[in-house]
């Protein structure tokens, strides 16, 4: 083998062994490639909250479970008594209702009730104004209010007929009580729109009270009187009295109605329901009506409630099967918000309700469905007992947006097992 050829082979093993450290060095490493990452942030999750208040017009400070209590003109003597006298007008210290939150709301106004006597009452013609505009007292008008915004000064007058007579003599009115309702309106934009809280619901309804008011006679062509009837204001509460109730009174007979303790011995479960008690009484020359002729009342507690229940004197009354009324039964109409009930007797009548079923965002829902309907994450408030008798597409739980159900340690209590469909766009339970 001459020289030519040893270098040959040593050069190629020499390449060989340099092949081989290479493939070895390799083993156990990665590629490299290009990359790239993005990124962004989220802006702050930030809740609203409903908040309005009663201010007084003048300070700007809170009127609220205060008694408004009627103006004397300058000149006045310090102290003097508010005396009511015919062709006198008193008016109430003006006040505003104040959007102090960041949702937009609706409101509404209800005036409690007159204090004092009933009789003086009949001849006071009262009026309202906000912002110098005339509107009609206790109307169920519902007024949106944007955030931070203020309502015009809201001014409540009492005049005196020039006409009234000397039966009106030495009684007094010594105060008027204001509520403000309030609950989100659609105003504000989600992802989606803004009808997302167009179910939004008031609380509770309280019926504004009333003080031996006289119920009007209500006669046929004859020119009899047949009944005795009452509402006030706002229509919020009515009472109707057959006229034989009160045969040989010598004059209308008077209602009182005022809001009160629910008894003790009532059982509310205080997670699962929601009560308000009342205690109406008639009367006619100061005793009461004779229980031979039963009488119609209506009290307006709110729209869209379920489990409506209604006990007399700590005694649960009878739901009307057959649409008539008697003696010792009721019925609730949920799209009118009205508890009707006749009865042959006067003393606390208490109603109980099932609690708000869940809760989206800041709103509270009675109705499961509603709340389901706007979507979003629905947190039950309380256990929902389904309908047994649900057994129809028709009567199925609809999830209709992007739904989180979050159970909250409540539940769904259904006669048979969850059958949801494959998108879950209907629950049937």
């Amino acid at each position: 083998m001459n020289n030519n050829q040893k270098a040959t082979k040593r050069a190629l093993l020499t390449s060989v062994m340099a092949l081989v450290m290479c493939v070895v060095m390799l083993v156990g490493t990665t590629f490299a490639w290009f990359t790239d990452t993005a990124s962004t942030g989220v802006n702050k999750i930030q809740a609203g909250n409903l908040d309005v208040q009663l201010l007084d017009a003048t300070t700007g400070n809170s009127i609220e479970g205060e008694t408004l209590q009627f103006k004397k003109a300058a000149g006045a003597t310090q102290g003097e008594q508010v005396l009511w006298e015919p062709g006198c007008t008193y008016e109430l210290p003006a006040f505003i209702v104040k959007n102090n939150g960041s949702l937009n709301l609706k409101y509404k106004i209800v005036i409690s009730g007159i204090k004092g006597s009933a009789k003086l009452n009949e001849a006071i013609e009262w009026t309202m104004t906000e912002g110098g505009t005339s509107v009609n007292i206790n109307d169920g008008t519902e007024v949106p209010l944007a955030p931070n915004a203020t309502s015009g000064d809201i001014i409540i007058k009492g005049h005196m007929k020039e006409n009234a007579g000397n039966e009106y003599q030495g009684l007094s009115i010594d105060g008027i009580a204001i509520t403000v309702y309030a609950a989100q309106v659609s105003a504000e934009f989600d992802s989606i729109g803004n009808t997302y809280d167009q179910y939004a619901e008031y609380p509770l309804h309280i019926v504004p009270a009333v003080v031996e008011q006289p119920l009007a006679a209500v006669k046929d062509s004859g020119d009899n009187v047949t009944a005795y009837e009452y509402a006030n204001s706002d229509n919020t509460f009515k009472v109707s009295v057959p006229a034989a109730a009160v045969a040989g009174g010598t004059s209308a007979p008077v209602v009182t109605a005022k809001k009160t303790e629910t008894p003790a011995n009532i059982t509310i479960d205080a997670a699962q329901q929601d009560s308000i008690s009342y205690d109406i009484s008639v009367t006619s020359d100061g005793a009461g009506v004779s229980a031979s002729a039963p009488a119609t009342v209506t009290l307006n507690i709110g729209a869209g409630l379920t489990g409506v229940k209604l006990y007399h004197n700590n005694t649960l009354m009878t739901l009307d099967s057959d649409g008539t009324l008697v003696a010792g039964e009721y019925k609730y109409d949920a799209v009118a918000g009205t508890v009707t009930f006749m009865t042959d007797s006067f003393s606390p009548f208490t109603v109980v309700v099932d609690a708000p079923a869940a809760i989206v965002g800041d709103v509270r829902y009675y109705d499961l469905q509603k709340a389901l309907d706007v979507g979003g994450v629905v947190t039950l408030l309380r256990d929902v007992k389904i309908d047994a008798t649900k057994t129809t597409v028709a009567d199925r739980l609809t999830v209709n947006a992007p739904t989180t159900l979050n159970f909250n340690d409540k539940k769904l209590i259904a006669p048979g097992e969850l059958e949801p469909t494959s998108n879950w766009a209907a629950l049937y339970i």
